[in-house]
């Protein structure tokens, strides 16, 4: 008796197996793969190929839209605009932790140093005398990947940094909202 419950949960396995193909979109993709048809490696690399680029499509043009959007913020910035478009980088550099195409990470990427780069121009253009402030968050700001680059923490700390970049990304996130409220001068 107690050996004919594997097989059991076996074939009740099996059996949903053609359903839950179904239900994964599979069928799209492999038309003949639900009825035990072989499915070429070359059709696997097409149909992979093929998601590939439309997820780079839509990552470059989200990317360029934010890049669009937190442009127009940075070259009027007062204390609403100049926070937001902040924010929006930083929401930009830390998501593009977790795509995992070069095309989508260096568009974010991108778009996030294009935000800042206007932002620092600006903030260049309205300081009087020396910039010194402008000076020392561009010194930070480079030399911060470098170090990031030049050290190769263990695994644990690595964790504990992306748990820390994950929480600081959640609060720029939440902080979006009401920065973006101020924008339209609701408070």
């Amino acid at each position: 008796a107690s050996r004919c419950w594997p097989s059991s949960i076996s074939a009740a396995v099996r059996r949903q197996e053609p359903n839950s193909r179904n239900n994964t979109g599979i069928d799209l993709f492999f038309p003949g793969a639900t009825t035990g048809a072989v499915v070429s490696r070359y059709d696997v690399r097409t149909a992979l190929a093929a998601t590939h680029r439309g997820l780079v499509t839509a990552t470059v043009a989200t990317a360029v839209s934010a890049a669009v959007a937190g442009v127009l913020l940075a070259r009027t910035p007062n204390r609403w605009t100049a926070p937001l478009a902040l924010l929006l980088a930083l929401v930009l550099a830390s998501r593009s932790r977790t795509f995992p195409l070069v095309a989508q990470v260096v568009a974010l990427q991108a778009a996030a140093a294009v935000v800042l780069l206007v932002l620092l121009l600006e903030w260049v253009a309205r300081t009087p005398g020396p910039p010194y402030g402008p000076l020392g968050a561009v010194v930070a700001a480079t030399a911060l990947p470098l170090a990031v680059l030049a050290v190769d923490p263990p695994e644990h700390v690595r964790v504990r940094l992306r748990r820390v970049t994950d929480r600081i990304e959640a609060a720029a996130l939440i902080a979006v909202i009401p920065v973006a409220i101020g924008v339209y001068g609701t408070y």
